[in-house]
């Protein structure tokens, strides 16, 4: 499919520098961006008005449950209206912290949307699923591999999961204890904390994101700082728990940083703002002067989502994958703030592109299957 996005008001091609042009087209050739800027020329595409609206980013979330534990079941239904939900509400890619479920892959394709999934290794006993990984790499579908990282699994199971990644370039995906307790059993167990033992074995690598990053301490931040890995913070997750998460001044000097709407059936709606207003409460102090801005936030809700899953997403430019949100200005608040005239206009979706197709358009207000 090719097409062309004609005449944008504005279009972010970056949140981070901050880069926004005016007046633009946008050509899509297949699945890859091929013009952005004055774009003529341009015969046989598909034109999607795009006047008084903005183009961006379609949005990552780097850590998410589309099923519920105390549900108890998972069922082809359940996660085709979960990711039904995160499309429509301008979501490209999205990772899945659940164990794989036979038919995410094929319910993503469908749709159009760009998920990553894979088996969940608890115990040495859940290695002989990492070839389910190792078979997932098709479509729109990108393999990973989720490791639950609680203080019963060893260090034999750790490296074999570690080395299967590395041999066959798989994403690893270690999640975090998420309270105290925890914590505390991991520590007493390998008698160092968590990110440190990481560390050891080599396992803060480019391929690794560290989920539920908000329960390391202060100096963890400092260590993940110094190595490749990424991190993603659950911010609205967070603030329904009562955590407060990692102040520490360097948490924002970290090179990859994501958002992962956690559980999607536990909020109050799959919308990106809700995660943008949580990681600015949750993630704030006066104590050090850290206020995340609404860019910088967006920020990590896109390229640093693309960036942990590894995929060359995340800008609008020349070469990039086409996987972009046109959403209709509100021209009230273009007067006082750029960004907030972005995080205004987030819930006016007009069209979601993902991977250079149509797969949501508000004129049809339904998906489009493929």
């Amino acid at each position: 499919m090719n097409i062309v996005l004609r005449k944008c008001r504005y279009v972010v091609k970056s949140f981070k520098p901050f880069h926004i042009i005016e007046n633009a087209d946008i050509v899509i050739d297949e699945n890859t961006i091929s013009c952005v800027g004055e774009c003529s020329n341009v015969h046989g595409y598909d034109v999607l008005h795009c006047e008084n609206s903005i183009a961006l980013s379609g949005f990552v979330s780097s850590h998410t449950h589309i099923f519920t534990k105390s549900w108890g079941w998972q069922t082809i239904e359940i996660a085709e209206k979960a990711l039904k939900a995160l499309a429509i509400h301008g979501f490209a890619l999205v990772h899945i912290a659940d164990n794989y479920f036979d038919g995410v892959c094929e319910i993503a394709n469908k749709i159009g949307l760009r998920v990553s999934t894979g088996p969940l290794i608890k115990s040495y006993g859940d290695l002989k699923n990492l070839v389910i990984a190792k078979n997932l790499k098709r479509d729109l579908c990108i393999p990973s591999i989720n490791v639950e990282l609680s203080a019963s699994i060893d260090d034999d199971t750790l490296r074999e999961v570690r080395d299967f990644a590395i041999e066959n370039k798989i994403n690893l995906h270690l999640i975090l204890p998420q309270n105290v307790a925890n914590i505390l059993s991991f520590y007493k167990t390998r008698g160092e904390w968590i990110i440190n033992h990481l560390y050891k074995l080599g396992l803060l690598s480019k391929n690794v994101c560290l989920a539920h990053f908000s329960w390391a301490t202060t100096w963890e931040v400092e260590k993940v700082a110094q190595s490749e890995a990424s991190i993603a913070v659950t911010p609205y997750s967070d603030s329904i728990k009562g955590v407060y998460g990692s102040v520490h001044p360097k948490l924002f000097e970290l090179k990859n940083i994501s958002i992962g709407i956690d559980d999607i059936w536990g909020r109050a709606g799959t919308s990106i703002i809700y995660d943008v207003i949580a990681m600015q409460s949750v993630y704030s102090t006066k104590t050090w002067g850290i206020y995340p801005s609404i860019e910088e936030v967006l920020h990590y809700a896109t390229r640093g989502g693309s960036q942990a899953l590894n995929i060359e997403t995340g800008i609008i430019d020349i070469g990039k994958l086409a996987d972009i949100v046109v959403v209709k200005m509100n021209k009230l608040d273009l007067f006082r703030d750029m960004s907030k005239t972005i995080l205004n206009s987030i819930n006016t979706l007009k069209y979601v592109i993902v991977n250079g197709k149509v797969i949501w358009a508000r004129n049809s207000n339904s998906i489009l299957q493929h």
